[in-house]
């Protein structure tokens, strides 16, 4: 069966320093078929803080179907998504982010964090960044003893969106078993006007208690999307599939992401970390409190939060929002994001 191409249009490349800068424009078309693709369900059970009872986390590893690759990139999503986000069902020869890795070569885990999708959902007061990083901690485990999916990984590379970025921050200040970040869709910066935004339309859903939020109808768009190169379509299918954030999930965040460098948990990352953002970002770029969104003005701003790292890039996607996955640029994103991940973890 032919492999299906991985688009790689990056427009430039140029280094500050020690510093690589990456800047990815628009996307030729995309008429390959996906490679054999071996996917299966997996529950595992996870430790969390303040829980004395172990927890079900689910996710779904991914492989090409007749390779065994030893690097596994796990997929960790943000606030109101869950697994789905990274092999989105609709139209994935352009927005699945997993057929693009395994077809690079690459074994993925996209989990379902505790309180998302599948996993189990235990009192919103204990489900926040810390518990999130220290589940995530037993799954890294399993996956390099094998215990997830019958083959041990040698490497992990955590890739992480939004808030699954900012639980990565976390991770980093804790744990040393990662291979490398790519931190997607999050900056130590965000806007009062977006946090405005998103307590407006937020409400509590039915569930274990009134601290799982999630977003009211129709503010999807708004919230996460640049609308002027994104499908309505998508964004439809975005409000079918949304899921769950706790209260504590965004007040731990919060207290990771606007913080200075010197007391940054990202300090202790001594790998290389690649930070990734749409240049119309509405947590981030545009409006009169956003920042300019420029590899340069990124890179800036966010190289001293990780400065033991032992290599830092950029990847600004042009005309992309948010969510990276979902825009028409989506392609354009995972080659860069997967481009730099080859360039320092091989997935064999």
């Amino acid at each position: 069966m032919k492999r299906r191409p991985l688009v790689r249009a990056l427009f430039g490349c140029m280094l500050i320093g020690s510093m690589s800068v990456i800047s990815a424009g628009p996307a030729s078309s995309d008429t390959g078929r996906p490679p054999v693709m071996v996917c299966q369900r997996v529950s595992t059970k996870v430790t969390v803080p303040g829980v004395p009872e172990s927890l079900n986390l689910t996710g779904t590893l991914c492989r090409p179907g007749l390779l065994l690759p030893t690097t596994v990139q796990l997929l960790v999503h943000g606030g109101t998504y869950n697994q789905s986000v990274w092999d989105w069902p609709q139209q994935p020869d352009t927005y699945s982010y997993v057929r693009d890795a395994v077809t690079a070569g690459y074994a993925t885990f996209a989990v379902d964090r505790i309180g998302h999708g599948g996993s189990d959902k235990p009192s919103s007061a204990v489900v926040t960044m810390g518990a999130a990083a220290t589940a995530l901690h037993d799954v890294v485990t399993k996956l390099r003893s094998g215990q997830i999916g019958g083959q041990a990984f040698r490497r992990v590379v955590w890739v992480g969106h939004s808030l699954g970025a900012v639980v990565g921050y976390d991770y980093g200040g804790r744990f040393s078993d990662i291979d490398a970040y790519a931190m997607t869709g999050s900056i130590h910066f965000i806007k009062q006007s977006w946090l405005n935004l998103i307590i407006a339309n937020t409400a509590p859903v039915p569930g274990p208690d009134p601290g799982y939020l999630t977003t009211v109808p129709g503010s999807r768009a708004s919230l996460f999307y640049h609308q002027a190169n994104a499908d309505p379509a998508v964004i439809a299918q975005d409000e079918l599939l949304k899921d769950t954030v706790t209260g504590p999930e965004i007040e731990t965040a919060l207290g990771l992401v606007l913080v200075p460098p010197a007391q940054s948990p990202t300090r202790n990352i001594r790998v290389p970390v690649l930070v990734a953002l749409g240049d119309h970002d509405n947590l981030v770029c545009d409006g009169a409190d956003g920042i300019k969104c420029v590899a340069t003005e990124i890179a800036a701003l966010e190289r001293p939060y990780f400065p033991n790292a032992s290599r830092f890039a950029t990847l600004i996607v042009a005309g992309s929002g948010h969510m990276l996955s979902q825009h028409r640029t989506a392609p354009v994103a995972h080659a860069g994001v997967i481009g730099w991940i080859r360039g320092v973890v091989p997935p064999f």
